[in-house]
């Protein structure tokens, strides 16, 4: 790459609306409004032990009662949403004693069903891995018994009233014969990982056009929503929020190495009516860099308990961009970067005192794991889809 490297705006950015100009400002763009829908996808599966998956009902569990505990005290009043899914709370976060008591009983009760030790069993032994799709197919088969649970243990606890609708046999509202059976198809070379990639879409596919269907012949209740959100939505909902647990937010401002080329000033140059920004970049170790002023820390006052940001120069680094098909894949169990190492032992990878082998190259080098997880962070952020 040349010293020399450019960036094209519209007038209304630089000198108009956001003052970019006089302002000295670049503007981070975030995934959602790139122009590739598909730049920085990652492709995320699960495949772990049985102290993995374990703890990832646990997880699950631990989500679903806290939005069920939001239910019980905003009811519709306030609306719960995606980001309200608490993904990064731990088995120790809770804010009492009689609090942790009450999860407690619903984990004790969730996990006395043999099908759920069955269905950890199972997918602990799974021979290929387990895509978004197919997790929430399984998920959603345990929803109605894991509701259940808490429901039940709320009445137990005298949260809710009780009603006549108990179910005595909560194993009865989990099968997993579905799951059994496709591991011996997998055994007997019956299905490969493409075909099962393509039987839990078209599964995801029919639950949504069920849902559409729903809601289309159904009087729809407004007041109802938080219900629908936990009966219905909650577990396609936590997977995506899942995605969090991995990498940290992005945003990217997009350069170019040339700026001659007549469709790139129609498509980034505003119609030809735009900008051309030069700017000179820093070599360090042959890699081209710029020093950008930004916040490189926070602080707290002795009167002030509130973080206050400090702001410094950084180099950032330049990322050549490849055009490929596919994308990289992301490995959940072993790719948790994002949550406290305290929280990350008790929460996913420890269980019962057993250590799981999904924090083994974690703990075999601290550094080599850093690095790799870096290097594939910034391997899925630089690829777009070839035209």
């Amino acid at each position: 790459m040349k010293n020399e490297i450019y960036i094209f705006r519209s007038i209304n950015n630089l000198i108009g609306e956001h003052n970019e100009l006089e302002s000295q400002t670049i503007f981070f763009a975030s995934p959602e409004t790139l122009n590739d829908p598909m730049e920085g996808f990652r492709d995320i599966f699960w495949q772990g032990d049985s102290i993995a998956w374990r703890n990832l009902l646990r997880h699950y569990l631990l989500c679903l009662e806290s939005v069920c505990t939001m239910l019980l005290i905003a009811r519709e009043d306030y609306p719960i949403l995606p980001e309200h899914i608490p993904v990064f709370l731990g088995v120790n976060d809770f804010p009492t004693p009689k609090y942790r008591e009450l999860f407690s009983n619903v984990s004790a009760n969730f996990f006395k069903s043999n099908k759920i030790l069955t269905l950890i069993e199972t997918l602990s032994k799974r021979t290929t891995p387990i895509r978004r799709d197919e997790l929430s197919f399984y998920l959603n088969i345990i929803h109605p018994y894991a509701l259940e649970t808490i429901n039940s243990t709320y009445q137990g606890n005298g949260l809710i009233p009780m009603n006549g609708h108990h179910i005595y046999n909560l194993d009865q509202l989990v099968e997993n014969e579905v799951i059994e059976n496709i591991q011996k198809c997998l055994d007997r070379g019956d299905y490969n990982e493409d075909m099962l990639r393509a039987l839990f879409k078209s599964f995801s596919f029919t639950n949504e056009q069920m849902s559409l269907i729903y809601e289309y012949n159904k009087d729809t209740n407004i007041k109802d929503n938080n219900k629908r959100f936990i009966l219905s939505d909650f577990v396609d909902t936590y997977i995506v929020q899942l995605e969090k647990l991995v990498y940290p937010p992005w945003y990217t401002a997009c350069f170019m190495s040339e700026c001659t080329n007549s469709s790139v000033w129609g498509n980034y140059g505003d119609n030809h009516t735009g900008v051309c920004l030069i700017f000179n970049t820093e070599l360090i170790e042959k890699n081209p860099t710029i020093n950008l002023k930004g916040i490189t820390g926070y602080s707290v006052g002795k009167n002030d308990p509130k973080p206050k940001p400090s702001y410094g120069f950084v180099q950032h680094l330049f990322y050549q961009i490849q055009y490929i098909n596919g994308h990289g894949e992301i490995d959940f169990f072993r790719m948790l970067g994002r949550i406290p190492l305290t929280t990350l032992n008790s929460t996913w990878h420890t269980f019962d005192k057993n250590i799981s082998v999904c924090s083994n190259k974690m703990t075999k080098s601290i550094d080599e794991w850093r690095k790799n997880y870096w290097d594939i962070f910034y391997r899925d952020i630089t690829v777009k889809s070839k035209d």
